[in-house]
């Protein structure tokens, strides 16, 4: 038996997340799951306001048949938040040394592994899910946001300043 974190990725149902999701549900079909947690907040405020990626997924795995204990964590607005609220929920739910798998975009998997292996006590596994991001996205993953993102793991105020300019960009989307 095994935890599952499945990272949200936007709050439109486009072609790209329902693929993401059906592989999501294609490897759990060949897992013993003891918990599905989907994580994500509000993250397009102006064409969705209200609609968290954690109940869009949740939904979308529900709905295709995935049978297993959903948990919805829609609060997250970064990948540290991702990780840090889903250790919360693990360690509330008495779940936090059951193994857990990750599923991630591709050009997230390096900073999601470093960051989970430094929150999580528990074996991690990373699945990671090829989007197709353009060459200037994945450019801009790797040189920018990753360093970033690891520095405001461990930097508070960085963190702060991360999670408030990703409240001002959902706003406009």
């Amino acid at each position: 038996m095994e935890n599952v974190l499945v990272c949200g990725y936007g709050c439109h149902l486009t072609e790209s997340l329902k693929k993401y999701l059906d592989f999501v549900k294609l490897v759990l079909s060949y897992q013993e799951i003891n918990l599905v947690i989907t994580s994500g907040g509000c993250s397009n405020q102006k064409t969705l306001p209200g609609v968290s990626e954690a109940d869009l997924m949740a939904d979308y795995l529900e709905n295709s048949g995935v049978r297993a204990r959903f948990i919805r964590e829609r609060e997250a607005l970064t990948s540290i938040e991702n990780l840090r609220l889903v250790a919360d929920i693990l360690s509330k739910t008495g779940n936090s040394k059951v193994s857990l798998t990750i599923f991630c975009d591709r050009i997230r998997r390096f900073k999601m592994e470093y960051m989970a292996r430094r929150i999580f006590v528990c074996p991690v596994k990373i699945e990671a899910y090829d989007f197709r991001r353009s060459f200037k996205a994945r450019l801009a993953q790797a040189l920018v946001m990753t360093p970033v993102e690891i520095a405001a793991f461990h930097i508070p105020v960085l963190e702060r300043k991360l999670r408030a300019h990703r409240i001002a960009q959902n706003l406009v989307r």
